[in-house]
């Protein structure tokens, strides 16, 4: 009689233990989805605040940052969107990217100022 007192004793105490972790667990699940959310909310805000500040976009440039945003751009050998890369792959293409933006960049400085015009 006395062992079962004890072991029912224990059982109740696991069960406590048991019900205080799976409360932890949802607990740092509903934090982990409202920190998400903030996050998302707070993206959603600067790029609000970027894209109103910037001048008008093509519709290829709008294309691009689209696909930036959902999580990678075609890449120059002209893969279909949404393809997954490898991030060294991304960074790679990103990299050939600004370089190919910063020398179209320097060239229309260099022809600015072979016409004589000055850069702002």
């Amino acid at each position: 009689m006395a062992g079962n007192l004890k072991l029912r004793s224990q059982l109740a105490n696991a069960e406590r233990r048991l019900k205080a972790q799976l409360d932890d667990v949802a607990r740092r699940a509903e934090v982990d989805r409202l920190r998400t959310e903030y996050q998302t909310s707070a993206l959603a805000d600067h790029i609000t605040k970027i894209v109103d500040a910037a001048p008008p976009l093509s519709v290829e440039q709008r294309d691009r940052l689209a696909l930036l945003l959902r999580g990678g751009a075609e890449p120059p050998g002209g893969s279909a969107p949404g393809t997954q890369q490898h991030p060294a792959e991304r960074r790679h293409r990103q990299r050939d990217e600004s370089r190919e933006l910063t020398t179209q960049a320097e060239q229309a400085e260099a022809e600015l100022h072979a016409v004589g015009g000055e850069v702002a």
